[in-house]
């Protein structure tokens, strides 16, 4: 499998060659950010099309400007789903960003920067709100992260986004907790969410989600309880069976202790099962 959008695309792109060698350099970078091989192909995919488009209109880097390039991205093929569609346009327009990056192209508007920490929580709880379709309380406690994370990289007003570094996530996780009760590996989750959140709005160039550490978290549960041999026996022991009722609660026991039965499974034992049914492999049918 090839990821160089020349071998992709042969003569049918030679006019546009100054696109295919920059569509060659940003896949080279997304494998140097350690995305995965399916994921670099989904992104040549995509990019291979609006070359193609851009080959079939003879674009110059002079010619691009905000209606060329609405005008590519609109003839590039749509897919059947809806998903993969809109994940090809992201793909178009993290390469377009690589572009202007480079200065090959002019960028189109950018969203400006917030003015604090809180109006950009509050975009962050709408996004979360209509895109991820998470309920209030979870969407506080994310906005809550979120300001400790931007405070703890900027202080009381943001600065760059794009200057976030593995190593600025690396010591938020390892930094201490004010109540203590907050984990490297219970902080990961919304992290991801953060990051998701300022590459899916065009906040950042870079999906820092892929820079957040997995983090085994053990469970607080443990081991499952269960009785000794020796406490069944004192159970079993202290039914009363000198009457109707301690005879069947005694029956019901040794139905569960010695067979394995659930008891709604001995609830719904009736008579007629019991005493040798034709029914070997039924444990309801075996004697007590």
């Amino acid at each position: 499998m090839s990821s160089s959008i020349q071998h992709e695309q042969s003569g049918e792109a030679a006019g546009v060659g100054w696109l295919v060698s920059h569509g060659d350099t940003f896949l080279a970078e997304l494998g140097m950010q350690n995305y995965a091989p399916r994921t670099i192909e989904r992104y040549k995919c995509a990019v291979t099309a609006f070359v193609r488009q851009a080959a079939l209109r003879e674009v110059d880097a002079e010619d691009i400007d905000k209606a060329v390039l609405a005008e590519l991205r609109g003839a590039v093929p749509e897919l059947r789903s809806t998903s993969e569609q809109r994940h090809r346009q992201g793909c178009i327009t993290r390469f377009i960003k690589h572009l202007a990056d480079a200065g090959v192209i002019s960028l189109l508007p950018v969203l400006p920067a917030p003015e604090s920490v809180e109006e950009l929580s509050m975009a962050y709880g709408d996004w979360l709100r209509h895109r991820q379709g998470l309920g209030k309380t979870t969407i506080r406690q994310r906005q809550a992260f979120f300001r400790r994370f931007m405070t703890f990289r900027f202080g009381a007003v943001p600065g760059d986004l794009n200057s976030i570094t593995p190593e600025d996530i690396l010591s938020f996780l390892d930094s201490p907790s004010k109540t203590g009760g907050s984990t490297a590996g219970y902080r990961a989750t919304p992290l991801r969410s953060l990051f998701r959140f300022l590459f899916a709005t065009g906040r950042t160039r870079h999906n820092l989600t892929l820079s957040v550490p997995r983090i085994a978290t053990p469970s607080s549960r443990g081991l499952s309880r269960h009785l000794s041999a020796e406490d069944v026996r004192q159970l079993i022991a202290s039914i009363h069976d000198d009457d109707g009722l301690g005879r069947r609660n005694h029956a019901m026991l040794l139905l569960m202790a010695r067979l394995g039965l659930r008891a709604e499974e001995v609830i719904a034992i009736r008579r007629h099962q019991l005493g040798g049914g034709r029914d070997p492999d039924s444990r309801q049918r075996q004697t007590v």
